[in-house]
């Protein structure tokens, strides 16, 4: 297995980044929040996933917030990496909120999700969604879960992030209660490294081990502590 990671696809009609992993010879790729490609539930959006499944590369995606939960939760719950994953099509997968996984011996804690910025001029149950933050009781199971594991896990696995990493990729407007909270597993959380999406750069905090992914794809192999 070669795992990559990247950052937002927002449901890209040509595939670049799934592409892109391919032919670096990842089999698998881990999406950091708005997949995209969950949204409308058309027959169009129902083929581009068929061919998306085709292309060769497993797909693990962490919900950002432009994605459409209520579509999303239709999607069975099972098994996969340890934890509970929703099955999208046999080679994509919606990496679910307060879960730890184990893929290729490393360990993944994920919590994804934030507050859309632009949300007065959105459509509740269309083009957004209240489900777009995780509830204070999904938040907890993700403390448990870790609290259960020692609270050490190899990497996290967010969409936004804590304040600080925000400031450094200039999104303090950015931060809010949500990103807030994240904060709590930077602070009780052991972990190598911690990579989010959602603010479209591709920036390496190098003394917070934490990387910001938008068009870069990162090979799990080389993500050590302070790369």
């Amino acid at each position: 297995m070669i795992l990559g990671i990247t950052g937002d696809t927002h449901g890209e009609l040509n595939f670049t980044k799934v592409y892109k992993a391919r032919k670096l010879g990842c089999t698998h790729l881990i999406v950091c929040g708005d997949f995209g490609y969950v949204w409308t539930g058309s027959d169009r959006e129902q083929r581009q996933l068929n061919y998306l499944d085709k292309i060769g590369v497993e797909i693990l995606f962490v919900a950002g917030n432009h994605e459409n939960y209520n579509l999303l939760e239709t999607y069975p719950i099972e098994d996969r990496y340890n934890g509970k994953v929703r099955k999208i099509r046999d080679n994509i997968y919606q990496l679910m909120n307060g879960e730890i996984y184990t893929i290729n011996n490393k360990t993944f804690f994920v919590m994804g999700g934030a507050n859309s910025t632009d949300k007065e001029y959105r459509i509740e149950n269309k083009t957004w969604w209240k489900q777009e933050v995780p509830s204070d009781d999904t938040i907890r199971k993700g403390m448990i879960a870790l609290n259960e594991c020692n609270n050490k896990v190899d990497y996290i696995l967010t969409h936004t992030c804590y304040p600080e990493a925000l400031s450094w990729v200039g999104g303090e407007y950015r931060a809010d209660d949500y990103s807030k909270k994240l904060e709590y597993f930077k602070e009780f959380v052991d972990f190598d490294y911690w990579y989010f999406g959602h603010m479209h750069i591709d920036y390496n905090i190098l003394c917070l081990n934490t990387r910001c992914l938008y068009n870069d794809i990162v090979e799990v192999k080389y993500c050590k502590r302070n790369l």
